[in-house]
């Protein structure tokens, strides 16, 4: 054939000469026929019985859906009557089985709609005290089963049908038993169920003729059928339906019911009522319209395969191909026309010739076509391999996570391997994936504008590349974007920028989906399967460069933290040492006064100098409190635990809490005055600290004129103390922040002082103690603050300043036989340096020698060789640890015994001291205690 042409056969022409030649061409056309024809009715064949099977599958799905719907609606009816009886069960007038208030409630409130037509009460003996409809008349349900069986449960029970005594129609009893307060059950509410009007509620639409909707119970026996529902209630369903059913793994099954007739069930369970729920229609009506529909579609088939034959026979008698159509079709080929294609209509040997010189000319241009592919693939991989060499050396040079992205779009771009390159974060949301571009290289205008993503992680409509990709976590092809799923932006950035083609490269930090690589190409270009590994090896670098920033990240965090850390310390030290030293003369000198002049004084004065020691003492506590939060955060807060007596503690608070009191019109209430005397082991310092941050709190947060009380009770084995105010309190909103540090609550812009920090160290502080503390409150009512405590073994009194006395420290020794010895007070400070001599100087034959600088002490320890050296850890030449090195460097100084005496109480500081050669640490302010016994101790040994 040529230009649509078939050429005449000549009279001498083959076919004619040799007849048999083109039976033979007949024979063989019918064979490639036949070979054509027949697997096709076979993939008809088999279609038609697929299609079969899924119309049954149809079929069966819209008899389980509506199953469904009925279970829902009835799962709905009987939760409505459970909420009922729930609700009925707590209320105390029927626990108490009383029949008028019984009455008022159920006839008020119990009515819950078809298909329940009574609400009863009876109590434990199976009499009846009430109902919501009809008059409570003496009746007894003793006998019947569901009363037997609902008083054997804890729960809900729906028992069989039976014929109301009340009523009269037949019903079924949900019941629920009555517990009282102690878990007896003194009584049943039953609410009982019309099952004619239960079977009105089964829907009956679209339900052919014959078919059934019924609700059976576990025992096959029928609470509700729809239609003839009177002739069925408390039926049994046949054997052959129950056997089936039980044998169904489905639940399908199709079985001949009750009524002879065979019909399709589909059921639905309903576990907790013990009912399922049951739909039937007649199988010959189910499938008719599948089997009429595949009779006529075998039909049709068959009446195809008969003409087609037909055809073939008809054609291959009256077609007959020139011997120059070949000849034709090879000159065209020579000339260039690579597309023509012999006429594989032509009889005998020439059709068979022309099929053989079709499938070489079609073998051949599939060749060329794989070798143009090839040619595209293997410029498309050395295009790749210069992509991943140059990320390699970007990813080597360690840029932000911004500045990688916008190279890896670019080198993407440059190296030819995409015509656009883009990089979107991923961010989880509780809707799924959120896709925010961050970098975009390529042509066109717009760049990434309209193209942040939305992605519903179980959204099978929007499976598109990105989607999928994200969902796999591996480099992801799409070769047809038009086709591919995704919101009205996605497909016009890829109008926009005329794309075709995209791969989605997913990439991770921290084992999580971070972000998505879009490489996008047009004109027909393509990707395929064999790119994905390498690929997948830039997926995992532009990874690892992540995790490696993210690292570096962490380890520069770890160090500025590390280096924020130790500042806070420098400071805390710093401030600690600059409030301690002038603190250190003011608590020193009161001592001094305490001790040497207290007789010369008259009870105002000493009662005023107590008072003046005693605020110093909570100023230094208080100064404490800031080291206090950063010791308990380092777990570093260590405790001096002793049997301590609490009424001359709690004295002292008071005592200390007066001046504060009289200013603002509060008066103190010492509530414990007639309490037996109690001993309690703690850290009397810690507790102190504690009650003087609570009465501060009650004084300053009550009204004036009101007054906050001191309590203590003794119970088995803690002690109880409590402070109470009458005074704003606080509201249930403010309760809930009550103990955040730095949180007042609303009261920061108030002229109430305050920090926020005191109520959170002090719970923190008890805790340690070993005790609890509670906070209740009431809006404009008032505070308790509760303290519990445990026991101390012994009863015992505070510390008084009189025991203070330098000979009662130094062991009870006489003035004539106290300590004796040297002492070398290395000390810058010469306030500092005059309270020490003071001090000291009552003793004798102590002798005190003061050097000013560390270079002056070290020359006076190695010439006097003194008893014992107090060392102040800052000096103005030299720290105090380097003066102990040097000490302890010298033969001549080495065996000394050294005191570090100084306002830097960092435990850090401390603990440095002591591994430098320091025998102890006395902090300042001066604890006169124990620095008079400590020095004896140590003059005398």
């Amino acid at each position: 054939m040529l230009g649509g042409e078939v050429l005449p056969l000549a009279s001498d022409s083959p076919a004619r000469r040799f007849p048999w030649r083109r039976s033979y061409l007949l024979s063989r056309l019918v064979l490639v026929v036949l070979s054509v024809v027949v697997p096709l009715t076979a993939l008809q064949v088999v279609g038609l019985l697929r299609d079969k099977q899924a119309a049954e599958a149809e079929v069966h799905r819209n008899l389980e859906a509506r199953v469904a719907i009925v279970a829902g609606r009835l799962e709905v009816v009987l939760g409505r009557a459970e909420q009922l009886l729930t609700f009925l069960a707590s209320r105390e007038e029927l626990k108490a089985m009383s029949a008028s208030r019984c009455v008022e409630l159920l006839r008020g409130g119990a009515d819950i709609g078809q298909p329940f037509n009574n609400v009863l009460l009876v109590d434990a003996e199976g009499q009846l005290v009430c109902a919501a409809a009809g008059a409570a008349v003496p009746v007894s349900f003793a006998d019947r089963e569901w009363f037997k069986q609902g008083m054997a449960t804890d729960g809900f029970n729906l028992g069989r049908p039976v014929i109301g005594r009340l009523t009269g129609k037949q019903a079924a009893v949900l019941t629920l038993p009555v517990q009282s307060r102690l878990g007896t059950k003194v009584g049943m509410l039953t609410a009982s169920i019309d099952l004619r009007q239960l079977a009105e509620l089964l829907p009956r639409g679209d339900l052919p003729a014959q078919g059934t909707i019924a609700i059976v119970q576990s025992r096959a026996v029928f609470l509700a059928r729809s239609p003839d529902p009177d002739l069925w209630i408390g039926r049994t369903v046949s054997q052959d339906v129950q056997d089936k059913r039980r044998k169904s793994p489905t639940g399908i099954i199709v079985a001949t019911g009750a009524d002879g007739i065979e019909r399709t069930y589909a059921t639905a369970n309903l576990a907790k009522y013990d009912l399922s729920v049951w739909a039937g229609t007649p199988a010959s009506l189910l499938y008719a319209s599948s089997n009429h529909e595949i009779f006529w579609r075998a039909a049709t088939v068959g009446l195809v395969t008969l003409l087609g034959l037909l055809a073939a026979f008809i054609g291959a008698h009256r077609l007959a191909l020139p011997l120059h159509s070949m000849a034709a079709t090879t000159r065209e080929l020579a000339a260039g026309g690579l597309g023509m294609r012999a006429d594989e209509t032509l009889p005998g040997e020439f059709g068979e010739v022309a099929v053989e010189f079709n499938r070489l000319m079609n073998r051949q241009e599939d060749s060329a076509a794989q070798l143009r592919v090839s040619e595209r693939r293997a410029l498309r991989v050395s295009k790749l391999y210069e992509a991943l060499s140059s990320m390699n050396q970007a990813i080597a040079r360690g840029p932000e996570p911004q500045a990688l992205f916008e190279e890896v779009c670019g080198i993407c771009v440059r190296t030819r391997l995409a015509e656009v390159a883009w990089i979107g974060e991923v961010r989880g949301t509780t809707q799924g994936w959120v896709v925010a571009p961050v970098a975009w290289v390529g042509r066109g205008e717009g760049g990434t504008e309209g193209l942040l993503i939305t992605l519903d992680a179980d959204s099978q409509a929007q499976e598109g590349p990105i989607s999928t990709a994200l969902r796999l976590g591996r480099p992801t092809i799409a070769n047809d974007l038009a086709g591919a799923e995704g919101g009205a932006g996605w497909h016009e950035f890829r109008r926009r920028h005329a794309l075709s083609t995209l791969i989605v490269v997913p990439f991770m930090c921290d084992g999580a989906v971070v972000g998505v690589l879009g490489l996008g190409v047009g004109g027909g270009d393509i990707f395929d399967e064999p790119l994905v590994a390498l690929l997948e090896n830039m997926m995992h670098d532009i990874t690892l460069a992540l995790d490696s920033h993210k690292r570096k990240a962490a380890r520069v965090a770890l160090m500025d933290a590390e280096a924020a850390n130790q500042a806070k310390t420098a400071f805390l030290s710093r401030m600690s040492h600059e409030l301690r030293t002038p603190l250190n003369a003011i608590l020193g000198f009161t001592q001094l006064l305490q001790l040497h002049s207290r007789e010369a004084l008259d009870e105002t004065a000493r009662q005023r100098l107590d008072n003046v020691f005693l605020a110093g003492t909570q100023l230094r506590a208080l100064i404490d409190d800031v080291l206090d939060v950063s010791r308990i955060e380092a777990g570093q807060l260590s405790l001096q635990m002793m049997e301590t007596g609490l009424q001359p503690l709690l004295d002292g608070v008071l005592r200390m809490s007066e001046p504060l009191a009289e200013k603002t019109g509060i008066a103190l209430q010492a509530a414990y005055a007639h309490t037996p005397v109690l001993c309690v082991n703690t850290d009397p310092t810690r507790l102190r600290q504690v009650l003087l941050n609570l009465v501060s709190n009650g004084i300053k947060y009550s009204r004036p004129g009101g007054r906050v009380m001191l309590e203590v009770d003794q119970l088995d084995t803690q002690l109880q103390i409590r402070v109470i105010d009458h005074g704003i309190g606080m509201s249930q909103d403010q309760m809930a922040g009550l103990f955040q540090a730095f949180n007042r609550l609303g009261r920061e812009n108030t002229p109430i002082e305050g920090t926020g920090i005191g109520l959170n160290l002090s719970r923190q502080l008890v805790e340690l103690l070993g005790g609890t503390l509670t906070v209740a409150s009431q809006e404009n009512a008032g505070t308790q603050v509760t303290l519990r405590l445990p026991h101390g073994e012994g009863a015992s009194g505070a510390v008084r300043i009189a025991d203070l006395d330098p000979m009662r420290a130094s062991g009870g020794l006489a003035p004539g036989s106290g300590p004796k010895g040297r002492v070398l007070y290395i000390e810058d400070n010469p306030v500092n340096a005059m309270l020490v001599e003071q001090l000291l100087g009552h003793w004798p034959e102590v002798q005190v020698v003061i050097a000013s600088t560390g270079a002056q002490g070290l020359a006076l320890a190695e010439c006097l060789r003194p008893d014992l050296i107090l060392l102040d850890m800052q000096l103005p030449d030299m720290t105090g640890l380097e003066l102990l090195a040097r000490l302890r460097a010298r033969d001549s100084t080495g065996h000394l015994r050294v005191i570090a005496l100084s306002a830097s109480a960092m435990a850090a500081d401390i603990e440095a001291a002591r591994r430098a050669g320091a025998e102890a640490y006395w902090a300042k302010p001066m604890d006169f205690g124990e620095v008079l016994q400590g020095v004896a101790a140590r003059l005398n040994g």
